[in-house]
């Protein structure tokens, strides 16, 4: 009788453990304030946050949606907090959006709340990592922000970021750029 009693209590622990581990995917991402999709360009974990009133715009958010509605294929990929964490741990360009978005694309819907397009990984050209679920059928679901933000995926378009990358230049941000000093970065 103790032994079961045991063995629930540690199987509850372990089912909290995995719940509140943000490397299982199951962090609670919250809404953002802002009613707007906004752009962040992340270079070494160093975020910019590209100004929604300067010119192109509106042309880079059009296309960072096309390369991954239209994506290709889908990676055979385990996501993981940390791999997001990897990503920006490199160049970067984040797309948040303030509300549930749905990409009916393929032959079922994708909900999604943030894309992740590499600019200058490993990651084959054309990568876009998103923070969403893929859902069968169509429709299946009603779409709850913190929900659908703890879902990770990845797809591949083998266009290629060619197009973002020339939008960015357009718009006077480099993608390419000289390693910081060590003062600057805040090591010795």
């Amino acid at each position: 009788m103790k032994k079961n009693c045991i063995r629930r209590v540690l199987y509850l622990i372990f089912i909290l453990i995995i719940l509140t581990n943000p490397g299982c995917g199951l962090r609670r991402i919250e809404k953002p304030e802002s009613d707007k999709v906004r752009i962040i360009l992340y270079r070494k974990w160093w975020p910019k946050v590209i100004d929604s009133h300067i010119p192109f715009f509106s042309e880079l958010f059009k296309e960072s949606e096309i390369l991954f509605k239209s994506a290709d294929t889908t990676y055979k990929l385990v996501m993981t907090e940390e791999r997001i964490t990897e990503v920006k741990g490199q160049t970067v360009l984040a797309l948040i959006y303030p509300e549930v978005d749905i990409s009916p694309r393929w032959s079922f819907d994708t909900y999604f709340t943030h894309l992740y397009i590499p600019l200058d990984t490993k990651w084959y050209d054309g990568t876009v990592f998103f923070r969403g679920r893929y859902d069968h059928p169509r429709g299946s679901i009603v779409p709850d922000y913190s929900l659908i933000s703890r879902g990770l995926g990845v797809v591949i378009n083998t266009r290629g970021t060619g197009r973002i990358k020339e939008i960015l230049r357009k718009m006077g941000i480099e993608t390419e750029y000289p390693e910081p000093e060590p003062s600057e970065r805040g090591g010795k």
